[in-house]
């Protein structure tokens, strides 16, 4: 840009933030690994209330359908095996309420 006007710039202002939120060995439940079938976890790189709820002390995990490799972008999708999937983990998770 400098290089067709060198009184050009480019300024980054902050509008809005959430506090980082960092998937702890503790955060790893085994309720939640029973739930969705699987016990890998990692970390987002996106802004989530995830890390409000850390801060106010209350655990919480992120998850649900899809993949950010799709979402938030031009044809955004969830495919049917994904919603599947997530469909079987609420389920388990209303079993496991009722027990």
């Amino acid at each position: 840009m400098q290089a067709v006007n060198r009184d050009t710039s480019i300024r980054f202002t902050s509008i809005s933030g959430y506090p980082v939120y960092i998937l702890t060995r503790k955060s790893r439940s085994a309720l939640i690994a029973h739930l969705t079938g699987t016990d890998s976890f990692s970390t987002v790189a996106f802004g989530t209330e995830g890390g409000l709820f850390h801060q106010a002390g209350i655990p919480c995990v992120i998850c649900g359908p899809g993949s950010m490799a799709q979402g938030h972008k031009p044809d955004e999708f969830i495919s049917l095996e994904q919603l599947t999937a997530c469909d079987a983990m609420l389920r388990r998770l209303a079993e496991w309420m009722c027990l």
